[in-house]
């Protein structure tokens, strides 16, 4: 599950890379910086752009342990780090996301976001936010909303939103829709 937000203080920092390979790159963001970037802590290879969307998307809804993994890796070493993602795609493996998933919860208040992945061993629903509403009423709202705008891009944007800032700009996106406030489709933000 995703975090309220992120610590944009933090001391590490993942990111991909397509300059020298297709690579994913766990670093300190006070690393010196040389003419061949940074001393990485942690290097995953991917063998190609698309291999390297889907592991980027597998690493970025694990953001909430990327400060975890640095620490690991720097005082650890590598072969910690290896063995710890290693057994952590072991039990989810990486896939290619196959779209956006928002499920009513048998609690009549919740709806269940998330993620649709196919990976080698079949598809798989990952769960990265459970909202809860105030009302029934307003879980039904969002969903009418959803059927609306299932098919133009704007439940992916909300999950991407997540992924990238944190629940707690979801929360703000889903309860703005819910009470029919005005909301750029663009950003998903409330409209001024």
């Amino acid at each position: 599950m995703l975090p309220d937000a992120f610590d944009d203080t933090a001391i590490y920092d993942l990111r991909g890379t397509d300059r020298q390979g297709f690579n994913i790159v766990l670093f300190r963001k006070d690393a010196p910086v040389t003419s061949d970037g940074v001393d990485p802590l942690y290097v995953f290879t991917c063998g190609d752009r698309f291999s390297l969307d889907a592991a980027w998307r597998w690493f970025s809804v694990r953001r909430a342990l990327w400060q975890e993994w640095g620490r690991m890796a720097e005082h650890e070493g590598p072969a910690a780090i290896i063995a710890h993602i290693k057994a952590l795609q072991s039990d989810d493996p990486i896939g290619v996301l196959q779209g956006s998933v928002f499920q009513a919860d048998k609690e009549p208040k919740v709806l269940n976001i998330g993620d649709v992945v196919l990976t080698a061993t079949g598809m798989r629903m990952d769960i990265l936010y459970r909202h809860r509403f105030t009302t029934p009423g307003k879980r039904k709202r969002f969903l009418n909303w959803f059927k609306q705008n299932a098919a133009n891009g704007s439940p992916e944007h909300l999950v991407d939103l997540a992924v990238t800032n944190g629940t707690a700009d979801l929360a703000e996106a889903l309860e703005s829709i819910a009470e029919g406030r005005p909301v750029d489709p663009a950003t998903l933000r409330v409209a001024a």
